[in-house]
């Protein structure tokens, strides 16, 4: 567990940095910042990226309480807090002015890019299986949480959802969580398509081509931008995908909100402007880490900052990584020398299991606490029921949270 304690300092100090930032944003009083003119007369904020944690949900560092919250899919329609906020899911998160690392979350948005078959099972050489047609890459601190044994275990004709910071340069789909999804109704696609046949209505994303007919196209509709498309569960006679219907590909995040952005490159204007996760980003001003990054195309980067005009404009930028790797020379970090990316998870235990030295926690997360030092307490008073602060990153598998430091509460 060394390694994991290594890793832990680096992602807590960015985190801070994070959240010190949105305070001074949220809280500064300065009318340069914009807060208070989004129609609210309140700071507000909101974070895009994957879960990290829980206590409630944490998502770039940020803790927010989701108690009172609308958790929401892409389409609006109404999802459960414990079964569809789970480690590794996009999400996001409208909410209050942040306070000491913590703020009151009042809408929450679940994005998933691919729903759909696996069309090709895992290769472990190349890191990938492929969804729809999609190559979805799979990394260290994807979270797979629902297949025994790993990738390895997604079986091909299988049907899953995958949630992923999308490389719209490449159109790799780095999975942040997979999971099955045997009972879904339809499939879904987000993705920039790289050719559009209006007169045949067709568009092709990934190689593989969709047909949408006469349903209503989104604004824009073009080539390299991104459309989030709802598809039948079967192909038509010619062997397309059918598009039902198109939705939001695409969070507008209101002027005057602080707040921050995981998310992949796209593309780069200068050494100071470039777009990550569709937002445009200006970080003319920024406080840009690690001293001497450079952001380029297919970078990971985590961006804070306030809105205005549409534009996120930074105060701090960490550049993570590449999008296609899972080290953080040139791989889709893990802060520090690689490994799996650290995770805090804060409240009761729900099950335990002594013999295995697991238990599980909100979003039937599973912690092995075997190996964990314990910062208060003893692992003879783990019990169902009681509060717990686990940190600690993901098994080599993704399959579960492996404990660094357990305190009990």
């Amino acid at each position: 567990m060394t390694h994991a304690v290594q890793l832990l300092r680096p992602w807590r100090a960015l985190s801070a940095l994070l959240a010190a930032m949105a305070l001074v944003a949220g809280c500064g009083g300065g009318t340069d910042s914009g807060v208070g003119t989004g129609g609210t007369g309140s700071p507000q904020s909101f974070s895009q990226g994957p879960i990290s944690g829980f206590g409630s949900i944490i998502v770039n560092g940020v803790h927010f309480d989701d108690s009172g919250a609308s958790v929401v899919d892409d389409d609006g329609n109404a999802l459960s807090h414990s079964q569809d906020l789970r480690l590794g899911t996009v999400v996001d998160v409208e909410g209050g002015a942040v306070t000491d690392n913590a703020a009151t979350a009042s809408q929450i948005r679940v994005h998933v890019d691919l729903v759909g078959p696996v069309t090709a099972a895992f290769d472990a050489a190349s890191g990938r299986l492929a969804v729809l047609g999609q190559p979805v890459r799979v990394v260290s601190t994807t979270v797979l949480d629902a297949f025994t044994g790993g990738a390895a275990a997604i079986q091909a004709g299988s049907t899953v959802k995958v949630s992923s910071l999308y490389d719209k340069a490449t159109g790799v789909y780095v999975a942040t969580r997979v999971e099955p999804a045997a009972s879904a109704t339809h499939f879904a696609i987000r993705g920039a398509p790289s050719a559009i046949d209006t007169t045949a209505a067709t568009f092709t994303i990934g190689g593989v081509v969709f047909s949408y007919g006469s349903v209503a196209t989104p604004t824009p509709f073009a080539v390299g931008q991104l459309l989030r498309a709802v598809l039948a569960t079967a192909k038509d006679s010619d062997g397309r995908w059918v598009v039902t219907t198109f939705g939001q590909a695409q969070a507008v995040v209101p002027d005057g909100r602080t707040g921050g952005v995981d998310g992949v490159v796209s593309s780069v204007t200068d050494a100071t402007h470039f777009v990550a996760n569709g937002v445009t980003v200006d970080a003319t001003n920024a406080k840009v880490t690690p001293t001497g990054a450079t952001v380029g195309v297919q970078s990971r980067v985590v961006v804070q900052g306030t809105v205005s005009g549409g534009v996120l404009v930074a105060s701090a930028v960490h550049v993570r990584a590449s999008h296609d790797n899972d080290d953080d020379h040139g791989g889709f970090v893990d802060i520090g020398n690689g490994g799996s990316a650290a995770i805090e998870i804060h409240g009761p235990i729900v099950t335990l299991d002594t013999v295995h030295q697991t238990f599980t926690m909100r979003g039937a997360t599973t912690v092995s606490y075997a190996t964990a030092t314990f910062a208060s307490g003893a692992k003879s008073d783990l019990a169902a029921g009681l509060v717990v602060e686990v940190t600690g990153s993901l098994s080599a598998d993704g399959t579960y949270v492996v404990a660094d430091t357990i305190k009990t509460h």
